[in-house]
């Protein structure tokens, strides 16, 4: 079971996950060496970096556009979820927009922010 940690709170995995990448406390003198060691420490990702489980949670056609909210894993966490959006006479690959989360005082909305999904966006963020 994994540890609750009051500031990461659902987040908490992602100690579990950064450790077994490697130890999470090095022991290093003060210097260039620390330094490397300290951006390694906190570039955990020694895996791909592929999303996993990828899921097509909503589809819909407003103005013009073709949406889609899909979700995906990173392995810890929770899901990530964002708009896709693309001409709906597309026919063939093109340019798309996707919208994510942000990482403003209001974390989590993002992509309500600044794109209209299937659903108006909830009355918190309207204003």
């Amino acid at each position: 079971m994994t540890q609750n940690y009051q500031h990461l709170g659902i987040f908490s995995d992602w100690v579990d996950a950064a450790r077994s990448q490697q130890p999470l406390f090095p022991i290093a003198r003060p210097g260039p060496e620390t330094q490397r060691r300290v951006r390694e420490v906190l570039g955990f990702c020694n895996q791909p970096e592929m999303p996993r489980d990828v899921q097509i949670e909503q589809q819909w056609e407003r103005d013009g556009l073709t949406g889609e909210e899909v979700s995906w894993s990173v392995g810890f966490g929770t899901r990530t979820h964002a708009f896709v959006f693309k001409p709906s006479h597309a026919n063939r690959p093109m340019p798309g927009i996707v919208a994510l989360h942000d990482h403003g005082g209001f974390k989590y909305y993002g992509k309500e922010k600044i794109a209209d999904g299937l659903t108006d966006p909830p009355p918190v963020i309207v204003g």
